[in-house]
């Protein structure tokens, strides 16, 4: 129910009384977008993470080595990129722990 001061102020023509209503339906619409967006990363992520596993395991030992290799080498220049970002790297703050 509008109080009194929203009843003045839509007598005064500067709100309407449906404003409150409305701000809450964005809001519940932006959450269930989020999970929604989350739900569908994930299933993403699962998915090319069994395509690759069914890749890997049909390659030959070689061919399987090769692509791990590469692999391996763009999550450490990732992992590097990521720890510079975070200052972990820096000279004023040298936290090579991490590595």
């Amino acid at each position: 129910m509008a109080s009194k001061q929203d009843l003045e102020a839509f007598e005064a023509g500067t709100k309407d009384l449906q404003d409150d209503e409305e701000q809450a339906r964005p809001r519940a619409y932006r959450i269930v977008m989020s999970v929604l967006m989350l739900i569908l990363f994930n299933l993403t992520l699962v998915a090319v993470i069994v395509g690759f596993y069914l890749y890997i395991q049909s390659c030959s030992e070689k061919d399987s080595r090769s692509v791990m290799n590469g692999v391996y080498g763009v999550f450490a220049i990732a992992l590097f990129v990521a720890l510079y970002q975070m200052g972990d790297l820096s000279k004023d703050n040298p936290n090579f722990y991490y590595i």
